[in-house]
């Protein structure tokens, strides 16, 4: 369960567990909100720092789902 005390570990773990497709879809997601922002210059670090702060506010559904319908993805 996602909490504020969960380690850097830990987070990427349930990140890297998701199915590709939603790995990736969190990882879009992540860059979105930080464009969303304002952002310019995204790296590596950067995109994971966001989905450690998506994953600890316990959000991972949400970003995929909000991700999907974004992208005009669905389940049909």
């Amino acid at each position: 369960m996602p909490t504020a005390t969960m380690t850097w570990d830990e987070a990427m773990r349930i990140w890297f567990a998701l199915p590709k497709e939603e790995h990736l879809l969190l990882r879009r997601a992540a860059v979105r909100r930080m464009v969303d922002r304002g952002c310019e210059e995204i790296g590596t670090s950067d995109v994971n720092g966001e989905v450690f702060a998506i994953v600890t506010a316990g959000e991972v559904l949400e970003e995929i789902e909000g991700q999907r319908e974004w992208e005009g993805l669905s389940w049909d």
